[in-house]
């Protein structure tokens, strides 16, 4: 990504949030990918933002994926009444995930990462002291690896573990 140019220079992902995958995949789909290999997908299922009557009646259970421009990002605290349904579905759903991780990664759960409105009530995962649980992800070391937990700090240098 350039300043002024985008993706490789292209002038596709100038805009916010053109340096994620907002930017890169329109990049991709434009400039790189075989000309066929794409199409039109429904965004009330595919980065839904809830925004128009027809994608605010989804149920969760049927969305690929979602956007949190229009009902705000969950680690926002909100705490007022949502723009419909599905806003709030989403930032239920995003919480049980959180707390999915928080599990998943040995870290203390948190039912309650908002206890107050405003994002300056949130509060961060406990990642200073999360683990890789490596028998989870067999594919990442060998089943005979003395490694058994992998602290996520340390995993980035120790690339041995990622064969």
């Amino acid at each position: 990504f350039a300043k002024g140019g985008a993706w490789n220079r292209s002038r596709i992902g100038w805009f916010w949030g053109g340096m994620t995958v907002q930017g890169v995949l329109p990049y991709y789909y434009n400039r790189v990918a075989q000309p066929g290999r794409s199409q039109i997908v429904d965004r009330c299922y595919y980065n839904t933002m809830a925004d128009t009557e027809p994608c605010s009646t989804q149920q969760l259970s049927e969305l690929k994926s979602a956007h949190f421009t229009v009902c705000q990002k969950p680690w926002g605290c909100w705490q007022g009444s949502y723009a419909n349904r599905l806003c709030g579905d989403l930032h239920r759903r995003w919480f049980d995930l959180r707390q999915e991780a928080e599990a998943f990664y040995g870290i203390p759960v948190n039912p309650k990462a908002c206890p107050r409105g405003g994002h300056k009530h949130y509060q961060p995962m406990a990642l200073h002291s999360a683990v890789l649980p490596v028998e989870k992800l067999p594919f990442c070391v060998p089943d005979d690896s003395p490694d058994r937990f992998v602290p996520i700090r340390e995993a980035k240098y120790q690339s041995d573990h990622y064969h």
